[in-house]
């Protein structure tokens, strides 16, 4: 005598099979997610160490220089400037005639560096016993990389005083 089947135990293997299926594919999107979090992460640590390695460059260059070989050099050419308060280093125009540093392994392009000289800063000696003024040159280095691809951009920025 044969039974008549209602397919109930089909229902429900097929009702767990799509449950099983939309965490499957859930876990796979959320990985794949990650692997690209984790190479943008990379790519903008690339960037900022690159850039760092071009702002040491440009003060080595500032150390290794004398006050003579530094007189008449920042003629607005090769990456030597002179001070312009409105320069826009997040703008592509600042940066059409820079110094470039070595590439990096790893990195699209070299990274580059401008050095702007600043206007004379007279200071005050800090003795108690007589004020004087201390002659000091300051000097704004502004450094620029990508990562491993040109999405990743860093600027960085400091002063060097000699």
């Amino acid at each position: 005598m044969k039974k008549q089947q209602s397919g109930s135990v089909l229902l429900a293997a097929l009702g767990l099979t799509l449950i099983i299926s939309i965490i499957v594919v859930s876990a796979v999107n959320r990985a794949g997610s990650q692997q690209k979090m984790a190479a943008s992460m990379k790519d903008k640590e690339l960037s900022f160490q690159a850039t760092e390695s071009a702002l040491k460059d440009a003060e080595t260059f500032l150390v290794d220089s004398s006050e003579e070989a530094l007189f008449g050099l920042f003629n607005d050419t090769n990456g030597y400037y002179g001070y312009d308060g409105g320069r826009d280093f997040l703008s592509d125009a600042s940066w059409e005639d820079p110094q470039s540093s070595d590439k990096m392994y790893n990195i699209a392009e070299s990274q580059s560096y401008v050095i702007e000289e600043l206007p004379e800063i007279l200071e005050t000696d800090d003795s108690l016993a007589i004020p004087r003024t201390v002659d000091s040159r300051y000097y704004r280095v502004t450094a620029k990389s990508v990562g491993g691809t040109e999405n990743a951009s860093t600027v960085l920025q400091t002063v060097y005083k000699k």
